[in-house]
């Protein structure tokens, strides 16, 4: 009886172990676990606590290396704790390996836009554009960036296709607020504050 429990034990272990090792050199349950990782993370950052999150992207990513979203994840809670230079070479490395990933662009541009570099800043948030032309706030920080390059023709452009995206996605709240940035870039322009006329001012 005896014998026969030890040999249902070592069975058990043995089992256990192979269970173990089966999901510590498993690709797939590592790459679910990152996911899952990383929805947690987001999960975090969704109420601002952005050093738990950054710890949790870090985790997905030891688990997962090719799981691109923990990149641009890591970034944005990075800037959100203000180590912007760590958080500009994640997002400068995930744009380099995904020059399709508007969310990347988006956040580089927000990067750039607060560290003063204005015309790099533009170019970010025009990939945006090209990539994903609907999305109202990447319009709306354009119109901000133009407007602090004093280019404002450009600026009312920006912030003209800001308010109409908002519109067309039903957030009723912003246009009129966006649609100030649009008003002040015209004054500027009627000001003598700009160069040219060429914009929509009507």
């Amino acid at each position: 009886m005896t014998k026969t429990l030890n040999i249902a034990l070592v069975s058990a272990f043995l089992l256990a172990l192979l269970v173990a090792l089966l999901a510590a050199t498993n690709p797939a349950a590592d790459s679910q676990e990152a996911a899952r990782l990383n929805n947690i993370g987001v999960a975090y950052m969704n109420q601002q606590l952005f050093e738990k999150g950054l710890k949790t992207f870090d985790a997905a990513a030891a688990k997962d290396p090719g799981l691109a979203v923990t990149t641009v994840n890591r970034g944005v809670a990075l800037l959100n704790l203000q180590r912007v230079e760590e958080a500009k070479a994640l997002l400068e490395k995930a744009t380099a390996k995904n020059p399709k990933d508007a969310h990347a662009w988006y956040n580089l541009g927000l990067y750039y836009k607060n560290s003063a570099d204005a015309s790099a800043a533009v170019d970010a948030f025009r990939r945006v554009t090209e990539i994903d032309p609907n999305d109202a706030d990447t319009w709306y920080f354009m119109g901000s960036t133009y407007a602090q390059l004093k280019q404002f023709p450009e600026a009312i452009g920006a912030f003209a296709a800001a308010v109409h995206h908002a519109e067309q996605a039903g957030r009723a709240h912003q246009p009129g607020l966006w649609r100030a940035g649009e008003i002040f870039a015209c004054g500027r322009i009627a000001g003598g504050g700009g160069e040219g006329g060429s914009g929509d001012c009507g």
